[in-house]
């Protein structure tokens, strides 16, 4: 029997309840990083954490353990996992990696969780067919955030399309008042007079600026999501 061979009989014996047979190298000198919890038999990783969860060293990236560990236990290289799948934990308990407590599902099955355990209060039931704007949730027109609620595409291109006009218009301020003060406080002093609308000096600023400034001082830059 070689070295690993025994680290691998020793540490398969000290957790014969996994019926995990064989039991993985690798999963085995994970689960011997962990503490075991008698009365509700998690194993509670004991090394680096994040939020709660496991983090190790892997193929030179940081994981979060319980993912690798299920991975292991399913015969499922790390790699092939979709991004988009989540390792929930049946015990509720971040820290825990025993491979009984895990198993595999979407974000949707987290939070259906969460509600279900009382780890997070129900959201109100979405029934809405479009969007306060009247664009339809369509499966191309909606896009699910983060946190679980949806989007209407075509406001969040509108919105964006907005926001790179008014950055345009004020960058397009901003040089003009620097290359043309004179002019500006013509303006301005029109405004106070009451010979200007305010508006219209508006108007004409950035029509001026449009029309005598080079192109690259209207470059806009892409908004925020």
């Amino acid at each position: 029997m070689t070295g690993a061979d025994d680290v691998v009989a020793r540490l398969a014996a000290k957790f014969a309840n996994l019926t995990l047979d064989p039991v993985p190298l690798q999963l085995a000198c994970l689960l011997g990083c962990t503490h075991s919890d008698p009365t509700s038999g998690c194993m509670h990783w004991m090394l680096a954490t994040s939020h709660g969860y496991g983090q190790f060293r892997f193929r030179g990236r940081s994981v979060r353990v319980h993912r690798l560990v299920w991975c292991l236990a399913n015969d499922v290289d790390l790699d092939d996992l979709a991004a988009d799948t989540v390792i929930r934990h049946r015990c509720d308990t971040p820290s825990c990696i025993r491979p009984q407590c895990l198993q595999d599902g979407t974000q949707a099955d987290n939070l259906r969780d969460a509600i279900e355990r009382g780890r997070r209060r129900a959201r109100r039931i979405d029934v809405r067919t479009h969007c306060k704007h009247g664009h339809e949730f369509t499966s191309a027109n909606t896009r699910i955030r983060p946190r679980g609620d949806r989007e209407c595409k075509t406001c969040h291109r509108e919105a964006n399309r907005l926001y790179r006009e008014r950055l345009r218009d004020r960058r397009l301020v901003h040089a003009l008042t620097t290359e043309c003060p004179e002019l500006c406080d013509f303006l301005i002093r029109e405004v106070d007079a009451g010979r200007l609308d305010a508006a219209d000096a508006g108007d004409l600023v950035l029509a001026l600026a449009d029309a005598l400034l080079p192109k690259s001082d209207a470059a806009s830059t892409k908004p925020p999501r």
